[in-house]
């Protein structure tokens, strides 16, 4: 007999930590090599998906760092060109903050399923830095039943 948990139950939790600062100044989606990997119980799951960690964003008035979560080469996000967040500065000061997003994907498959966050620098002037200074990053994937 096939076991099946209820709807909306946990099956399985995986989760990743960095420290590595990755830079661009690239107004493309670029690899922070940030990434975790999970194979579903079942190809109806639903994977959710929590990512973040420390940005800055350089004293230019046009840099945007914007980051995104790539499942395999697909970016996930509903509005690919934009991603899931996005800081930017004020003209004359540079800033620090945590970027921090959640998405409830639908993999359709039973096969190790790799999620990795992307960013890039839309307003492509300066310099961003993702896990700066070597700041504390996370991904959790939680595999949740339907």
């Amino acid at each position: 007999m096939l076991f099946r948990s209820a709807p909306g139950h946990v099956l399985q939790v995986v989760q990743a930590t960095t420290t590595t600062e990755q830079t661009t100044t690239s107004s493309s989606w670029v690899t922070t090599s940030f990434s975790a990997s999970i194979t579903p119980t079942s190809s109806s799951s639903k994977i959710l998906i929590t990512y973040g960690a420390n940005c800055r964003v350089p004293s230019v008035a046009s840099a945007i760092c914007q980051t995104t979560i790539y499942r395999g080469a697909t970016n996930i996000a509903p509005t690919a060109t934009r991603g899931f967040t996005q800081l930017q500065a004020a003209s004359a000061n540079q800033i620090d903050a945590a970027q921090y997003a959640t998405y409830l994907d639908s993999p359709a498959t039973t096969s190790s399923t790799t999620y990795t966050v992307y960013f890039q620098n839309t307003g492509a002037s300066g310099t961003i830095r993702w896990c700066v200074d070597g700041s504390y990053g996370s991904m959790t994937l939680i595999e949740v039943a339907v």
